[in-house]
């Protein structure tokens, strides 16, 4: 491969590079929080990833609904009993994604979450992990 190819082949990987990283590190905008009822999850699906996006007294969280457990299923919520519930194993989580029952390991996952223009958006690249069990 000659010079030019090369310079030319690294060109094109930094390109394919920063368009990826910028869909995957961008923010996403998923709801206008005019429109969020406070303690009430909303199921959206951005790029075939699910989340909930949930409106608590200190702002907006988004929330994976991949369980922390290995071998678990994805996290619904339950109007019902008004917790996250993993059908597979069993483990329930608190609105907030907190840990309450079960054999996971910590509370749910969550995205990054900021407020712009009155409407909240999320950075799928960006997860912290729930906080670990007692």
């Amino acid at each position: 491969m000659g010079k030019r190819a090369g310079i030319a082949l690294i060109l094109i990987i930094a390109a394919g590079l920063l368009y990826w990283a910028s869909g995957q590190l961008g923010w996403t905008e998923v709801a206008l929080v005019a429109e969020l009822e406070e303690g009430v999850p909303h199921l959206y699906e951005i790029d075939d990833v699910s989340l909930y996006v949930v409106l608590l007294e200190s702002g907006p969280i988004a929330l994976k609904t991949d369980d922390p457990h290995p071998k678990a299923c994805e996290i619904r919520w339950n109007d019902e009993n008004s917790l996250f519930g993993e059908p597979c194993l069993g483990s329930t989580y608190q609105v907030d994604g907190s840990y309450f029952l079960g054999p996971s390991p910590r509370g749910m996952d969550h995205y990054s979450v900021r407020i712009k223009n009155g409407a909240v958006q999320v950075r799928l690249g960006s997860v912290t992990l729930g906080e670990e069990r007692e």
